[in-house]
């Protein structure tokens, strides 16, 4: 069985508004930027497709929120790497 999703990774991101009303997205490091210079901040949970690169899967408000999804897609990961019939 080939697996649609070959890791996942949870980020930060913040959201403001641009030129002529455009609202843009960004990932947010932790140097220093304050959560304040963004409009919105919220966690993306992306899942990672094998030659295709990183796709965002769900965004949630709240960090704990992200996390519980992040961590149940992870031990769903592992469980059908281990259980999975090599095809």
């Amino acid at each position: 069985m080939k697996l649609l999703y070959d890791n996942f990774e949870i980020e930060k991101v913040g959201e403001f508004s641009g030129d002529e009303g455009m609202t843009l997205v960004e990932p947010i490091s932790n140097d220093g930027v304050c959560d304040d210079t963004y409009d919105h901040v919220f966690w993306t949970v992306y899942g990672h497709k094998p030659d295709l690169g990183m796709i965002a899967l769900v965004d949630r408000d709240c960090e704990e929120d992200a996390l519980e999804i992040y961590n149940f897609l992870m031990i769903l990961l592992e469980f059908f790497k281990k259980y999975s019939r090599k095809v």
